[in-house]
């Protein structure tokens, strides 16, 4: 039934857009033909200067032809001619009942410029009407430019131009009124050359169009006046436009100048002009040449401020405001994208200010790949790969495998210098450079390999083992030996003695019997000699055996030549190997991850669309009968399931890519068969992976490599529902019947804290009897039962932060506490270091869907419920419902409580004291910009730097956590989110802490995203924000720049938090313009300074003095980056509280033994 039903909503889908697509074409076909007819009729009757005929309005059409499917009719019935003189009559009578709307201004503003895009003509409404035409070719307005009026017309208004009946050349229309004169522009592309890198500029043949009302030429003339020359052209007002970015620009004047002025009876002026333009474009070729360009065009006048003329992009799709011809064909590059945007600036000027209003295209562009793999990255492959034919060849053969390298990496040199010599010397290194320079190296590496071979082949082992013979030691002589010594010597020579003296008084035939060849004396001799030398004395000198001492062993010459043969054996996989991965890396990284991601979220989108049929997979029996099958003749393992899912997961990965690889490289783009395709494949493939965490309870062990967040962190998986699983509705007593002794137990924390079932758990370990459980968390507010003396070896908090409610029992050591960064929280639970038995959670009730909330609290608890074995959740309704990460679905808990009666933890709001006032102060005054991403921690100083940005504007909130100070900035607009480069236009943060006011304002608000701390506090992502402005407080700070933050002396007082996470993000800004704050009030509550000579013993320093970049007391800030120790003493003392600066300066000078100062 499964299998009917989707292949009956596949023949739905393409049914559906075969429908669509013959509708669209019946439309275009319709448009066409009336187009045609127009324009047909058009010629015609301004052919003959007949007069449109007046009186038809758009009642009279309506009534003429009756509805659009009465003229098709009439089309197919009737012959063309019928149809044309109605059609035509509504098309003139509408023009020009659209010119005359145009001057009546209420009706412009209502339609929103529709009928008179070009500009605005509220600044002269009774403007005069010039009587240049006589009466009979007057008095009506046509817009169709087959008929205009002489130009010369225009000389009873504008005469030489200087103030003539009024008009002066001199100024712009709307100038002596006060009021600026909107100019609307239009370009259109007629051709384009390719893209110089090496001059990093590019040519274009363009139309550049503009148009502006100039009420002082509106005349009674029934057609436009057409004017091409520049004599009376140069006698007219005409904004002075320029290319701020242009290298050369020229006008066309072949065979006449490329130019026209159209003047409209109702004043609008028409302009366009054809040149040629070479433009700059500073060309980012880090990524070439897989890279994409976005070229700008940017326009300006170049006298005229904005108050005087003001300039605009004509938005009238799909000509404007860019057009371009169809048939422009680059040689290596393809516009994919044309974008528009306005701007203004000041200009620098000697006296006076003013800003200059101004225009921006940008042309976006992707470099075709295919030359560059033809001409460089083949040919570099091939090289590469034929060197590695001297891992086949002889390891005696030197002269062909040295020659061999030698040629290759000869050859890959020269290729290398030609495939860089249009390119410009930049100071970066690009990804062709990469290529070229691994392939180098690569085919040196097998130069190396060679040496080692050849080494080992020639070595000569001259002191081995098998050289002496079995009754024979070497033992070199001395004058001082002993006796032994001595008589160890002259035992060679006794040997020899003897041997010849049996020889010479033996048989009386002996010499007939014993007489030696030639060759076998001459061998006999010799090595008598040998040993008769060796058993000489020579006064110390070592002579060994009687063995010829230049000739190699032939054993240990074998075994060099195995170890040589081993090396080229390994290397015949090893470097292939190499180079396919730095092959599959590169290309994956530089040109497709983009396209591959899309296709995978486009992949899981319809995962989650058509689930259905996974969670099937996932519940039923058959399933569990396979893995139970496994599991009994021990086929599978979880270690095994895990390996089998990254091999899974790579084989797609490999398929997706290489599909893309050629699509691309041949520049074809994606048809929507072929997605559909490689998404279905993609869904299919990780559809089966989904029996991942059935799988991992089945074994009891962790999922934790099938979960993952929303944004990211661990691949971007949602928390989706599990088909025929519901959890069980409990009461407290019985919700923990799962827990058992030495179990890991993850705690939802912060505001969310479920303390209700904190005590249900307590009663449950001590009915129980229960032993060595740990709880983990955050900061758990509110009484926990167990951090008291009797909980010894029963139950033990470990805590990844501390705070009030917890701090006494860490410090007496009744609980733990895990310094980490609170973006590594979940990688704790993710990567197996705590691996969690149950996760405890506070939720909101389920909607209709059954989808629940974490609510409050984000931070590393996503990670905790998808890597336990077990998960119990508390439902109150008092809980907020938040969306992102915080999205859970009912059926992935098992054991579900109601407690509608706990009121969630607040934090009251205080007003800031007087340090703090003035440090917030100081902060949103001074460093604190108009659009900056803020993250602001809980306390004092933030709440006293939030009320200071009143005055503000689009400031946007990227931040761990926020409080009740966020929400008057919010309500103000002051905070709109707007700029922000991730999701932009809402908050995002991944807990709160406030009153019951802010948990409400939480409550289905869509403005506000909570987000998995890993992926929220990640400073890479961070960065990517614009202006971020990084707020934290510290305990004390040395004069050297290093902060603590989370202890006093030998005592915990928090943890590391996210105060590393956002500095490190500041200071890596993209835009460079993030500010990482530390600001405390100069003295504690006992007039103690806080800017020491040397840290408190016991203190530990969380942000470095590299990380620290700005400090702020209520007497000042002090910048630190780039500053030596002298300088940094010196700024800090300069904002320590008075009492203590001359006390700070001597321990100044002790510790650094120099005298703080700013130079």
């Amino acid at each position: 039934m499964a299998l009917r039903s989707k292949l009956w909503r596949l023949v739905m889908r393409f049914f559906l857009i075969a429908l669509v697509t013959t509708h669209c074409l019946a439309r275009v076909s319709q448009s066409d033909l009336r187009s045609t007819l127009v324009a047909e009729h058009s010629r015609k009757t301004h052919r003959d200067h007949r007069e449109v005929p007046e009186g038809h309005d758009d009642q009279t059409f309506a009534q003429l032809l009756g509805s659009v499917e009465d003229l098709q009719q009439k089309m197919k019935a009737s012959p063309t001619a019928n149809v044309i003189a109605p059609l035509q009559a509504f098309t003139d009578q509408f023009a020009k009942s659209a010119q005359a709307r145009g001057q009546n201004d209420d009706f412009s503003a209502e339609m929103g410029g529709k009928y008179n895009r070009f500009s605005t003509t509220s600044f002269d409404a009774n403007f005069k009407t010039h009587s240049l035409c006589e009466s009979w070719n007057s008095g009506g307005q046509s817009d169709n430019l087959e008929w205009s009026e002489s130009a010369d017309r225009l000389l009873r208004i504008i005469g030489n131009g200087v103030v003539k009946n009024g008009y002066n050349m001199f100024m712009a229309p709307g100038q002596s009124q006060g009021l600026a004169t909107n100019v609307s522009v239009a370009v259109y592309i007629e051709s384009m050359s390719s893209f110089k890198a090496q001059t990093m500029d590019f040519e274009v043949d363009m139309y550049l169009a503009m148009g502006w009302y100039d009420r002082r030429l509106a005349h009674n003339c029934t057609h436009p006046i057409l004017i091409t020359h520049k004599f009376i052209a140069d006698r007219l007002w005409q904004p002075d436009l320029y290319f701020v970015n242009s290298k050369f620009a020229y006008l066309q004047e072949v065979t006449a100048p490329n130019f026209m002025v159209i003047v409209y009876p109702d004043g609008l002026i028409f302009k366009s002009m054809r040149i040629d333009v070479t433009l700059s474009c500073m060309m980012d070729l880090q990524r070439f040449p897989m890279d994409k360009q976005e070229c700008p065009l940017v326009i300006q006048s170049y006298a005229y401020i904005e108050n005087i003329l003001n300039l605009t992009w004509h938005e009238e799709p799909p000509n404007f405001p860019i057009g371009s011809n169809t048939e422009i064909k680059l040689n290596d590059m393809v516009i994919t994208n044309t974008r528009t945007e306005k701007c203004s600036g000041p200009y620098p000027m000697f006296r006076g200010h003013g800003n200059w209003s101004c225009i921006r295209a940008f042309i976006v562009m992707k470099r075709l790949v295919l030359f560059h793999i033809i001409q460089t990255y083949i040919p570099t492959g091939m090289l590469v790969s034929i060197s590695w034919m001297s891992f086949w060849l002889d390891p005696r053969a030197s002269p062909a495998r040295i020659s061999l390298t030698i040629t290759s990496l000869l050859t890959l040199t020269t290729m290398s210098n030609g495939a860089r010599q249009d390119l410009p010397q930049v100071s970066y290194i690009k990804a062709l450079d990469i290529w070229l320079t691994f392939s180098q190296a690569l085919i040196f590496l097998v130069l190396l390999e060679y040496s080692f071979v050849s080494y080992y082949m020639t070595k000569r082992n001259l002191e081995c083992p098998h050289r002496a013979p079995p009754n024979y030691v070497a033992t070199p002589y001395s004058h001082n030996n002993n006796v032994a010594q001595r008589y160890r010597a002259e035992s060679p020579v006794a040997n020899i003695r003897n041997r010849h003296t049996s020889i010479d008084s033996g048989h009386p035939h002996a010499k007939a019997v014993n007489s030696y060849s030639m060759t076998t004396g001459l061998s006999h001799c010799m090595n008598s000699t040998a040993a008769l030398m060796a058993a000489t004395p020579h006064g110390g000198a070592h002579l060994y055996s009687k063995f010829d001492s230049s000739k190699p062993c032939q054993k240990c010459a074998n075994e060099n030549e195995m170890i040589a043969r081993q090396i080229d054996k390994y290397s015949r996989s090893l470097f292939p190997a190499a180079f396919a991965c730095f092959s599959f890396t590169y290309w994956w990284y530089y040109d497709w991850l983009s396209l591959v991601l899309l296709l995978m979220q486009v992949a899981r989108a319809s995962w989650m669309e058509e689930i259905g049929w996974a969670h099937q997979l996932r519940s039923g029996k058959r399933s569990m009968k396979i893995v139970a099958m496994l599991s009994s003749v021990k086929i599978l393992r979880f270690g095994d399931l895990v390996k089998l899912y990254r091999i899974v997961r790579c084989l797609t990965m490999v398929l997706v890519y290489w599909t893309i690889f050629f699509k691309s490289v041949s520049g074809n783009l994606f048809g929507s068969f072929e997605i559909v395709l490689l998404s279905s494949f993609s869904n299919c493939t990780m559809r089966l992976l989904t029996l991942g965490r059935p799988v991992a309870r089945l074994f009891s062990t962790s999922s934790a490599v099938l979960a993952a967040p929303l944004h990211g962190a661990d691949g971007g998986l949602r928390s989706h529902p599990i088909a025929a699983k519901t959890p069980k509705i409990t009461d407290m007593k019985s919700a923990f019947s799962a827990v058992r002794s030495g179990d890991q137990i993850f705690v939802h924390a912060n505001s969310a804290t479920p303390a209700p079932m904190l005590k249900g758990l307590w009663e449950h370990v001590k009915e129980n009897n229960l032993k060595n459980i740990t709880t983990h968390g955050l900061l758990l507010d509110g009484d926990v039962p167990w951090n008291n003396t009797e909980c010894d070896g029963v139950i033990r908090s470990n805590h990844l932060f501390t705070g009030a409610t917890c701090r006494k029992s860490v410090n007496e050591g009744r609980a733990d506490f895990n310094s980490v960064f609170l973006s590594d929280t979940p990688l704790l639970f993710r990567r197996g270091a705590i691996k969690l038995n149950v996760a405890i959670l506070h939720v909101s009730p389920p909607d209709a869907n059954g989808f629940c909330s974490l609510g409050t609290c984000v931070d590393c608890s996503r990670a905790a419920w998808m890597t336990a074995d077990h998960v119990i959740a508390m439902v109150n309704k008092n809980m907020p419902r938040t969306f992102g990460d915080s999205i859970i679905h009912s059926s992935n808990i098992d054991v579900m409580v109601r407690d509608d009666s706990f009121a969630l933890p607040e934090l009251p709001v205080r007003s800031p004291g007087e340090q703090e006032a003035k440090i917030g102060k100081l902060i949103a005054e001074n460093l604190v910009d108009d659009g900056a991403t803020l993250q602001m921690g809980i306390g004092g100083i933030p709440d006293a730097v939030l009320p200071a940005l009143k005055n503000h504007r689009d400031l946007g909130i990227h931040t761990e956590m926020f409080s009740d100070g966020a929400l008057d900035l919010i309500a103000r607009g002051v905070v709109n989110n707007k700029l922000k480069k991730i999701i932009p236009g809402k908050i995002l943060t991944t807990f709160v802490y406030g009153t019951r006011k802010l948990y409400d304002f939480l409550d289905d608000n869509p403005m506000v995203e909570f987000g998995d701390v890993q992926w929220v506090n990640d400073p890479s992502i961070i960065r990517q924000n614009p202006k971020v402005t990084a707020i934290n407080s510290c305990v004390e700070i040395d004069l050297t720049g290093q902060v603590v933050s989370d202890s006093v002396g030998k005592k915990f007082l928090s943890g590391f938090g996210g105060q590393v996470d956002y500095i490190r993000g500041a200071a890596l800004s993209n835009d460079g313009l993030g500010r990482p704050i530390i600001a405390m009030p100069s003295t504690t509550n006992k007039g103690e300074t806080k800017i020491v000579p040397f840290l408190s013993e016991g203190g530990g320093v969380v942000t470095t003095r590299a990380h620290v970049h700005y400090v702020v007391t209520d007497f000042g800030i002090a910048q630190l980056w780039g500053k030596n120790m002298r300088q940094r003493a010196y700024e800090l003392i300069q904002i320590a509280h008075p009492d203590h600066r001359e006390s700070l300066e001597k321990s100044a000078f002790e510790r650094l033994k120099v005298m703080p100062s700013a130079d």
